[in-house]
């Protein structure tokens, strides 16, 4: 006995062979719409990976591009270039000289760069530090903790963050013309290999506090110095004059440098036998 064909309420008496045929066909029925749903499920995953997923093995490269012919447009992503900078910031002036309110306007991004403990590199061409206001600019960074070389000659203007972001003229031959943001490994790390071999065949910078005498120090230099020399460690000092630690760590580094010493104590000797400290 099965229920009504019309009415599912009324039964209907019928033979076994039937009703096992009848309930063939509705489980057939059933695992027909269920194969049909995932026919159309798996067509939709393909759909999606066709379009999302990139063609071939291996990871997807993330790529991005952005020309930009306004100045100021050029300045802001400097500016955000900077903010996101975490370990790295390595720059190459080739010239044409640049314009000294330019130079100005960029101190306090240098500035927050050597706060934070950055590494900072910079490569120029010689001709352009024999400008005065240049040379003076160049002072400035070095009491930052920007490392400057000088060459004779330079490929190509460009500035590299965390070897992942670089921007680069969109002209070289007119530096008006606006720049190229780049966002992706793939690409900066090919303007890092130029970087690192343009930096190997410079040379330092030379009239920079570098090559002044040992006992010309700056306020910082001083501070650290003193601090150092009453026992306080890196944390310590970076807390009390408000830099990172990355920082005093370099300044420390270089004072040793400076003093001829190869330890921190040696170094708090050697400064207080030469009058460096009170």
């Amino acid at each position: 006995m099965t229920a009504g064909r019309d009415d599912p309420r009324v039964a209907t008496v019928v033979s076994p062979e039937i009703a096992i045929v009848r309930v063939l066909e509705r489980d057939r029925a059933t695992l027909t719409r269920y194969r049909d749903t995932i026919a159309a499920t798996s067509e939709s995953l393909e759909r999606i990976v066709d379009r999302f997923l990139p063609l071939g093995p291996g990871p997807r490269l993330d790529l991005e591009f952005e020309v930009i012919e306004d100045l100021a447009r050029v300045a802001e992503t400097l500016d955000m270039m900077t903010d996101l900078g975490r370990d790295e910031m390595l720059s190459m002036h080739p010239g044409p000289l640049p314009q000294e309110h330019l130079l100005r306007e960029g101190l306090a991004r240098d500035r927050r760069l050597g706060e934070r403990g950055l590494s900072l590199r910079a490569l120029y061409v010689k001709q352009l530090t024999t400008t005065p206001f240049v040379a003076a600019y160049l002072r400035e960074l070095i009491t930052f903790g920007y490392e400057i070389r000088t060459t004779t000659t330079l490929p190509i203007r460009m500035i590299i963050c965390d070897a992942r972001r670089a921007l680069i003229p969109l002209d070289p031959a007119h530096g008006q013309a606006g720049a190229i943001a780049i966002d992706g490994e793939v690409m900066v790390r090919s303007l890092v290999c130029v970087f690192e071999h343009c930096w190997q065949d410079s040379k330092p910078l030379t009239g920079g506090t570098h090559d002044q005498p040992a006992n010309q120090l700056t306020d910082q230099e001083h501070t650290v110095l003193r601090l150092l020399a009453v026992g306080m460690k890196d944390e310590q000092i970076a807390r009390a004059i408000g830099v990172s630690v990355r920082t005093v760590s370099r300044t420390v580094s270089d004072l040793m440098r400076r003093l001829g010493v190869q330890s921190r104590f040696q170094a708090g000797v050697r400064a207080a036998q030469a009058g460096w400290v009170d």
